[in-house]
């Protein structure tokens, strides 16, 4: 019975989902960020309906991440559904006001890799922006953790299991953002909620 609820529930949310963001702006100036690199994952507990599903068949607040390539200004590469009104469903580059005010709060992660390893990857994601976002657990799929699987698996072999999905909309395995989340490559440099830094 708890499992028919729970995909009611999340049918229901995936209905709504189309622009049901809760938009209010992050205060950047507020945040004690360190100084990203290139290559730093950035986690955020999103705020959407879509971030409510995953979140609740993950365990995990963490429900999206991309990848820092730039840092002055800090330009972020992600697969995303409908972050930017004018270029949905595809991988886009965001600035970090625009990734972090679609969030109640941010992790960042670091993998030790080389500066020359880094462009490799970097370039890689640069080739894949305006492709086509495909949530699928085929050999063409292209979300959030996929594509950063496939940018980092260039240059490193990655310790990152899929999870199994038993949904009526979702059924097989799937690479959550939790799995790169809890992956010990990569260690936390950073961590933080915004409930009570937005204007």
């Amino acid at each position: 019975m708890k499992y028919i609820i729970n995909g009611i529930v999340i049918i229901f949310c995936l209905v709504l989902s189309g622009d049901s963001y809760i938009f209010v702006r992050v205060n950047l100036s507020s945040l004690d960020i360190p100084n990203l690199k290139k290559g730093d994952l950035i986690f955020r507990e999103g705020i959407g309906a879509d971030s409510f599903i995953i979140s609740n068949i993950s365990n995990s607040i963490y429900t999206h991440v991309g990848m820092v390539v730039n840092i002055n200004p800090i330009l972020i590469i992600h697969a995303t559904t409908n972050d930017n009104k004018r270029f949905k469903n595809q991988v886009i580059i965001s600035t970090l006001q625009e990734f972090v005010d679609l969030s109640q709060g941010i992790a960042i992660k670091r993998f030790d890799i080389k500066e020359s390893e880094l462009d490799v990857i970097v370039s890689y994601l640069y080739s894949k922006v305006g492709e086509k976002f495909v949530l699928n657990n085929q050999d063409d799929r292209l979300y959030c953790t996929t594509l950063l699987y496939e940018a980092i698996s260039l240059v490193m072999p990655l310790d990152i299991k899929d999870s199994r999905l038993d949904l009526p909309f979702l059924f097989g395995d799937y690479l959550l953002p939790k799995s790169f989340y809890e992956n010990s490559q990569s260690r936390l440099i950073y961590k933080e909620s915004f409930y009570d830094k937005r204007y």
